[in-house]
């Protein structure tokens, strides 16, 4: 069954945070995080659960990067890099062998695309990115800035909204950031000195831009 294959697959994803503690974490977060975006956009329960199956099993294909390069604490040369750029294909050639991934796969393997077309591993764009996809790009991205790293320390709350704010239409579709705030406002994760009408107003600009395109 699904769910037995599923269990089977979290025991990789087990031995993956055994080398990696901030995977274990991260995992679990931007499965939160993205069932929670996916709720305030109104998804069926069958979507949320099918995105957050691809959530908890996104970074899966690093399980055979080396201890080396997942928890270097200096820049990455070009070559690590490409191999990190990698993880989403692994993921899907170790997940594929199986019939009750195949949507999954499609948000896992596009994860890393980018709004503008700039991503990995293929170039997608905008709307052609699955939807699974562009929510955990979103999630991925708030909750690795918001955590310590080898290489440096968690980024301030406000930064990190700035950032996705920011990177809203470019990195990020920005119905995708407007839903991720408005679920952090409704669940009042964000701290006070958040201005979410500022920031609202911000990413409303942003998403009319779009569709004056």
């Amino acid at each position: 069954s699904k769910q037995s294959y599923l269990e089977s697959v979290k025991t990789l994803i087990v031995t993956l945070e055994e080398r990696d503690s901030y995977t274990r974490e991260h995992s679990l977060n931007v499965l939160r995080y993205s069932a929670m975006v996916a709720k305030v956009m109104g998804l069926a329960e069958n979507e949320i659960a099918l995105i957050g199956n691809a959530a908890i099993l996104h970074d899966l294909g690093k399980i055979v990067i080396s201890d080396q390069i997942l928890c270097k604490k200096d820049k990455l040369t070009e070559d690590e890099y490409a191999l990190i750029k990698k993880h989403p294909l692994i993921a899907v050639r170790i997940l594929k062998k199986s019939n009750y991934m195949k949507r999954e796969l499609q948000i896992i393997l596009y994860h890393h695309e980018r709004y503008d077309g700039k991503g990995y591993p293929v170039g997608l764009k905008g709307k052609k990115i699955p939807l699974g996809a562009r929510i955990i790009a979103v999630c991925d991205s708030y909750d690795a800035m918001r955590s310590a790293r080898p290489y440096r320390e968690a980024l301030p709350i406000n930064r990190v909204i700035s950032e996705l704010v920011d990177n809203a239409g470019s990195q990020f579709d920005p119905e995708v950031v407007d839903a991720f705030l408005r679920g952090l406002a409704n669940n009042e994760l964000l701290p006070a000195e958040v201005d979410i009408k500022d920031v609202m107003q911000k990413i409303k600009t942003k998403i009319e831009a779009e569709e004056d395109v």
